[in-house]
């Protein structure tokens, strides 16, 4: 068992290494931060969604999984998400994905991590581990609405409770949904308001629109 983990934590390592890799090779840092970039490949990407929905959103679903899996950050996935397929569909794509995501990553740390994640977070938030255990799906659904602790430790830190993987699921899908439907809500208006600004657009801009 000592050796799986060692394996799995290299071949992990070795996933975020490649992904970066070829990432880079196609694209510098001064491309992906330049607005510019971003409007001179938002066409290509929208008359693909037009003609290949499913296939894009088959896609993005595993491609959402994979940066999941690898404990990448929720918001821009949700904030691209809304960018991508507007506010009628992003939401429950992206809250799909993240519970998904999640019950993978969960279930994973509690047969292979459990030790290590008790090591590091036992008795930090002992408090939560206690009102998981007591209330599984009620707290679940708390505990991901109100937020406070970053997505990657959230979703680990139920391997130290007794919740099961239909709680984690249901509770995780209902308490990501609100905070989803605002943040691809943003993206939705920052895709509408693209064309109109030679820089990216403040807040307050996306806000006004109607998306």
């Amino acid at each position: 068992m000592p050796k799986l983990k060692y394996i799995f934590l290299v071949t992990y390592l070795l996933l975020i290494s490649i992904c970066f890799f070829f990432f880079f090779s196609k694209f510098s840092i001064s491309e992906i931060i330049s607005y510019s970039f971003l409007k001179s490949n938002i066409e290509i990407l929208k008359q693909f969604k037009n003609v290949n929905f499913f296939f894009t959103v088959i896609i993005f679903f595993l491609l959402g999984l994979f940066w999941i899996f690898l404990q990448g950050f929720a918001s821009p996935l949700v904030l691209i998400s809304g960018f991508i397929f507007g506010y009628y569909y992003s939401a429950i794509i992206v809250v799909t994905i993240l519970s998904i995501g999640s019950v993978i990553i969960f279930w994973f740390c509690n047969i292979y991590y459990k030790d290590l994640v008790s090591k590091k977070f036992q008795k930090k938030y002992k408090k939560i581990i206690k009102k998981l255990d007591h209330n599984q799906l009620l707290f679940m659904i708390i505990y991901r609405l109100i937020g406070g602790i970053p997505f990657q430790i959230q979703n680990i830190i139920p391997c130290l409770t007794n919740v099961n993987l239909k709680n984690y699921f249901v509770g995780t899908f209902i308490g990501l949904f609100p905070q989803s439907i605002i943040i691809t809500s943003l993206g939705a208006g920052l895709e509408k308001q693209i064309y109109q600004y030679d820089s990216l657009p403040s807040i307050s801009d996306i806000l006004i629109t109607k998306e």
